[in-house]
């Protein structure tokens, strides 16, 4: 079983709906923010894309389909496709997404 301090029922950790962001440019969340809003916004109910994207992620990480650990299933691949279009490796995307949860905890 997983770390409790990785386990979400909150499908978004840093977007809530606003219009600016909230986090200092300069700030590692204001980047989260901007991944979530994208993903709210854009992404989300793009369902072409978010089935290819999912098909992927699950191909990669079967142990992280899991909807409560690290957050939602569609915004976790989401990400992956994000950190990997910005030269992100596979094998570095579970520290990747564990510091993205992390850094939401210490944020509360």
């Amino acid at each position: 079983m997983a770390d409790d301090r990785f386990y979400t029922d909150k499908q978004l950790l840093f977007y809530n709906g606003e219009k600016r962001c909230p986090f200092d440019e300069n700030d590692i969340l204001s980047s989260y923010w901007e991944l979530e809003s994208v993903y709210e916004n854009q992404v989300k109910n793009d369902d072409a894309f978010s089935d290819e994207i999912l098909q992927s992620f699950g191909w990669d990480f079967p142990d992280l389909l899991d909807d409560i650990i690290y957050g939602h299933l569609g915004l976790k691949s989401w990400l992956y496709a994000q950190y990997c279009h910005w030269g992100g490796t596979m094998q570095g995307f579970p520290q990747w997404l564990m510091d993205y949860v992390l850094a939401f905890k210490s944020s509360i």
